[in-house]
């Protein structure tokens, strides 16, 4: 007779493989501590590939009475530190206190965890949007630990910032997202092209303003083109990528604070590789 816990266990496994049939998602895997040498047990663990993107999650089934902690959460991090994962999800029957969701999206290291309610993971499917403009768009996930708000918003399609906030929180955070798309035309064909315009205006509004542009290497071995936008009236430095997608160009504007730049950048580089270009037809068309 099976025990409470690994119903649970199951029961999160089970939901996960039929909702992520793509993905290598295995039950009760044991990896050795790179710091303690001794095996470790994951509840569950998921890799998969997305866009040339390798994904690498481990899960921690938490079957308590209570809910999650700030001490739950730092032992999942040890654990997490030991084996080496910089992704990983808890999953809890009841609830989490608030500061213990702020200790997993806050950590110091190159960790990104989450907290998930069992309510929370039957819709963590749907942290999926389609900002589009005219008749283009992209489909775009969000980061680990992220939501997508398509609100409504006059200066861009749609934001990206840390669960358990609002927009206007993310904001006072210093620590968020947004993507535009520029339509390809006479002014601006190319990304290059489009980048001096911008640059041509930033300068022309901020004179006394650092601007600096790199690339960068994807997983799957596309060069990005990278903007650094620095101003004192800013309240953080703007990182810019962009993204090529046939008729458009899609640019993904990331702001926040040097101390969580390392992991910001990931989620950033994450969200233009994975981005998927498509055409929208809307219903009054033939």
């Amino acid at each position: 007779m099976s025990k409470a816990w690994e119903d649970y266990e199951r029961q999160i496994h089970n939901w996960l493989k039929h909702n992520y049939p793509n993905f290598d998602i295995r039950h009760n895997v044991k990896v050795v501590g790179k710091k303690t040498g001794v095996p470790r047990q994951i509840d569950i663990q998921i890799k998969a590939r997305i866009a040339g993107f390798e994904i690498s999650i481990i899960i921690d089934a938490k079957f308590h009475k209570k809910n999650i902690d700030v001490k739950d959460v730092e032992e999942f991090i040890g654990m997490m530190s030991d084996v080496g994962a910089n992704k990983g999800i808890m999953i809890t029957p009841h609830n989490y206190s608030t500061a213990a969701l702020n200790r997993a999206q806050n950590d110091d290291s190159d960790i990104e965890l989450d907290i998930l309610s069992l309510d929370d993971l039957k819709f963590y499917q749907g942290f999926i949007a389609i900002p589009y403009a005219g008749d283009v768009g992209l489909i775009v996930s969000s980061p680990l630990g992220w939501i997508i708000d398509a609100t409504n918003n006059p200066a861009f399609l749609a934001s990206f910032y840390r669960r358990g906030l609002d927009f206007n929180q993310a904001c006072k955070e210093k620590e968020w997202m947004y993507v535009n798309f520029w339509r390809k035309d006479g002014e601006a064909k190319t990304i290059e092209e489009l980048i001096s315009k911008q640059n041509s205006n930033l300068r022309s509004s901020f004179p006394d303003s650092t601007i600096q542009v790199s690339e960068i290497s994807s997983s799957n071995s596309i060069t990005h083109k990278i903007r650094v936008f620095d101003n004192h009236r800013y309240p953080t430095k703007e990182y810019t990528a962009y993204r090529d997608c046939g008729e458009f160009i899609a640019f993904f504007v990331l702001f926040c604070t040097e101390n969580t730049f390392k992991r910001n950048f990931r989620k950033l580089s994450y969200i233009l590789e994975t981005a998927i270009p498509i055409k929208i037809k809307h219903e009054n068309e033939e």
